[in-house]
């Protein structure tokens, strides 16, 4: 089974992080996993598909139960931070246009 490919840590930008596998030993750092974008512990929904996203290993473990923004501002990455609040915005309009059309 092919273990690595096109993963990127949504937060670092890190790419071609591996899927552990059983048996495997793969460093923090090189380790994709699984990351709730709002965390379960502020009300996240665990199921979501929306509220998922891939990091490595390290970022998963630093953010912790950090929100996206708390966790850019933590990490210095001032273009990501502009990025993001762009994104909200965006979500928070389009989101209104389709509540409120007829």
């Amino acid at each position: 089974r092919k273990t690595t490919g096109y993963l990127c840590c949504s937060y670092c930008y890190k790419t071609n992080l591996i899927i552990e596998r059983q048996g495997m030993k793969v460093p923090e750092s090189k380790k994709a996993t699984i990351d709730h974008i709002i965390p379960t512990s502020k009300g996240g929904d665990p199921f979501d598909y929306a509220n998922l996203c891939v990091s490595c290993g390290t970022c998963n473990h630093e953010k912790s139960d950090m929100s996206v923004e708390d966790y850019l501002i933590y990490k210095g990455n001032q273009s990501q931070i502009l990025w993001y609040k762009k994104f909200i915005v965006f979500l928070n309009k389009t989101t209104y246009k389709l509540l409120t059309r007829p």
